[in-house]
């Protein structure tokens, strides 16, 4: 748990489409990279014994090896905070993401050292069978979302912020948690964060209008609102690539788009980095480039500060 004059920093860098963190896991600490996604809970890395892992850059990580590692019990509150859980030989979980790919394994306790702070007993899954991440470079993910199993809930942290550098550029930027975290200048705008009722991880953003080369497309009201039963509204998700808007108001748009502003076109395919969704709608990670984002998770307000990330380290 942090107090408040501490922070957790960790070095941010782009992937094949995520964004990954660095940490270390473990005593004597092991180093490896993580996905960092603020659209789900769990924090998770590979494990050895594996049924099913896929490659990854730096030794999978074995428990046997740490002393500071222990077993979570089936009691734990950690263990009931799970969406899908057993207890057979302690907790086991299993943990699916929206894009199908799904870790499954047992929960333990572990220390974790970042770049300016080591954290001890932190609930993570130990994952022996893992797919669909092979492409990320990394070995697990870090759940940054307002549920009790993320890194930000289990260090009882009531801000994070985070700068995300392009797509395909090799420099470092920071994610930052703890009572420090401060947007670092310049043109700051703020939106209310909104937690889905009956999605507690996901934060939403409140979105009414869509502006097109500075012009209000008027998107109906009530398009993007949230409905009591969680579904609808703009959730904001780090782990996902692309932004996803419900289909009828990215009809709306595309249609708006050719006649507006110039778009590279390559074999006739133009790339938006956006595409229609049938329900809930996602703000991807390539909208977030390039901004400063703070979760003031206190007063429940994000801020979007234009920043040049890849100088933000």
């Amino acid at each position: 748990m942090l107090d408040s004059t501490s922070n957790i920093d960790s070095p941010v860098n782009s992937g094949s489409g995520e964004f990954l963190m660095n940490l270390a896991i473990g005593t004597p600490p092991e180093s490896f990279a993580a996905i960092m996604d603020t659209g789900s809970d769990l924090i998770w890395t590979q494990c050895k014994p594996c049924t099913q892992c896929f490659s990854q850059p730096n030794p999978i990580y074995n428990p046997q090896d740490s002393s500071s590692f222990s077993q979570l019990p089936c009691s734990s509150q950690l263990c009931q905070a799970l969406p899908s859980s057993t207890c057979s030989n302690g907790c086991q979980y299993s943990y699916s993401y929206g894009d199908g790919s799904s870790t499954q394994g047992y929960m333990g306790s572990e220390t974790f050292t970042f770049e300016s702070a080591s954290v001890p007993i932190i609930g993570f899954g130990c994952g022996e069978n893992n797919s669909g991440f092979g492409g990320s470079n990394g070995a697990g993910l870090v759940g940054m979302g307002r549920g009790p199993l993320s890194l930000p809930s289990q260090v009882n942290a009531n801000k994070f912020s985070y700068c995300m550098s392009s797509v395909g550029s090799t420099a470092t930027s920071t994610l930052q948690i703890g009572s420090l975290s401060a947007p670092s200048g310049g043109s700051t705008v703020t939106t209310p964060l909104i937690q889905n009722p009956q999605i507690p991880t996901f934060s939403d953003l409140g979105l009414s209008d869509i502006s097109v080369g500075g012009s209000p497309l008027g998107i109906p009201q009530g398009t993007f609102a949230l409905n009591s039963d969680g579904s609808g509204g703009l959730i904001i998700d780090s782990g996902t690539t692309i932004t996803y808007l419900i289909n009828s108001a990215y009809s709306m748009m595309s249609r708006c788009l050719p006649g507006t502003i110039s778009l590279k076109v390559s074999q006739g395919v133009v790339c938006l980095a956006m595409a229609g969704a049938l329900d809930m709608s996602i703000y991807g990670n390539i909208q977030q480039q390039n901004f400063e984002i703070l979760y003031d998770l206190s007063n429940n307000v994000l801020s979007f500060t234009p920043t040049q990330c890849s100088s933000s380290s």
